[in-house]
């Protein structure tokens, strides 16, 4: 193991969406007492993304002319008795399905909801019960390798432009931080409740994601508190792409000294007993969408001194050693200095996401090709390692 080649996995499709997505499909698995009655998964959808405040007349009165409602359910937690932030509504019939779906991005409670049909009414995606469809398994992929010594992983993506999302903190609501929440419906951006730390951040074209996803034993006495620390002193800044000016304040990554210090990338992470995981955005170019889509939050790092948007932030290009031509270029070398510089990083490998493939992959053939491709199945692999992945609490 310890001769594989050191890694970097780059994933140049949306996956933002890709794992919102999947994130949606998986939890509306979750709904019990309806096994084996087909007619009734028919007339159902999963709406995600609830608010936690939100009560079953709420959703009855939002969706009250999408048709006759049979049933709400929220999910809650059968410990703590507090909602989930998702829920599922039974309609009388199945048009009312096709109606619902409509809503699907709309505002609910100052928050953008996700409404699809419920998993087993999508065809080849239900359980197998009979249909023919076998449910991925859940112990190879990414959960395989963070349960070993050996693996931890570096996703780095350079955002296409039909790739646009506001990303806010698991408890933001979009009052508090977008100007108008239904210009984001007018103009196609996805809007996301993720994660905890970091604040609201712009995700287009002018940015770059990058994502560590680590085997707890490998980060040495980390906590909710410091992930973010972490990986800046045990990776970012040690891997030789950055300057001296690049620094961690405050939960950012910024460039600057003295007064002068601007914010070049924002980050959130969460934890569970077996592995963390850690995001940060840079920005290439400020977005335009940034002054018209953002308000100046409320609360805000002491760094920031009150400066608006356009005062405030700088190109990742300025904490660089050397000047990057495009974001693919940034992210190509930011994989490769990694890779080379970070032992405990061991893949080195570029990732195409595709809508469907005949094999199952497992992530482990990385260590014998550059080149591997993977289907959706792989993204549910990802999200399983996280038990729960918008959340920076320690999970039991």
């Amino acid at each position: 193991m310890d001769n594989q080649p050191a890694a970097d996995i780059t994933i140049l499709d949306d996956e933002l969406k890709r794992l919102q997505g999947m994130t949606d499909l998986q939890m509306a698995e979750e709904e019990p007492g309806t096994e084996g009655d087909d007619s009734v998964d028919r007339r159902s959808i999963y709406v995600g993304n609830v608010d936690y405040s939100t009560k079953p007349q709420d959703l009855q009165e939002f969706f009250k002319a999408s048709g006759q409602i049979n049933r709400i359910t929220i999910m809650v937690d059968k410990w703590t008795g507090r909602s989930k932030g998702f829920a599922y509504i039974e309609f009388a019939n199945e048009n009312a399905v096709s109606n619902a779906v409509m809503l699907n991005e709309s505002l609910f409670k100052d928050r953008i909801i996700r409404v699809i049909p419920k998993r087993k009414n999508i065809p080849g995606l239900g359980r197998s019960r009979g249909n023919g469809y076998k449910r991925p398994s859940r112990g190879r992929g990414f959960r395989a390798c963070l349960a070993s010594n050996h693996n931890a992983y570096f996703v780095v993506n350079a955002h296409s432009s039909d790739t646009r999302a506001v990303i806010m903190g698991i408890s933001g609501k979009a009052k508090d931080f977008i100007r108008n929440p239904l210009d984001c419906n007018r103009l196609e951006i996805s809007l996301y409740n993720r994660f905890t730390g970091g604040g609201t951040v712009v995700v287009d074209e002018n940015s770059i994601t990058s994502s560590i996803i680590c085997p707890i034993h490998l980060a040495v006495n980390i906590g909710p508190d410091n992930i973010s620390k972490w990986a800046f002193d045990t990776i970012y800044k040690t891997c030789g792409l950055f300057n001296d000016s690049f620094g961690h304040m405050d939960g950012d990554f910024v460039v600057g000294n003295g007064l002068d210090i601007f914010k070049v990338a924002g980050n959130a992470q969460a934890l569970s007993q077996k592995a963390l995981v850690h995001h940060s955005v840079f920005m290439w170019r400020q977005s335009p969408m940034i002054n018209e889509l953002l308000l100046k939050p409320s609360k805000a790092p002491p760094y920031r001194r009150n400066r608006n948007h356009d005062e405030f932030l700088k190109s990742i290009n300025e904490a660089l050693v050397q000047s990057l031509d495009t974001t693919i270029k940034f992210a190509q070398e930011l994989c490769m200095r990694i890779g080379h510089n970070i032992p405990f990083i061991k893949r080195k490998v570029i990732i195409d996401v595709l809508e469907n493939t005949e094999t199952e992959c497992d992530i482990r053939e990385a260590g014998f090709a550059n080149r591997i491709e993977i289907s959706r199945d792989f993204i549910s692999q990802v999200i399983s390692t996280i038990p729960n992945p918008t959340t920076c609490k320690a999970l039991p």
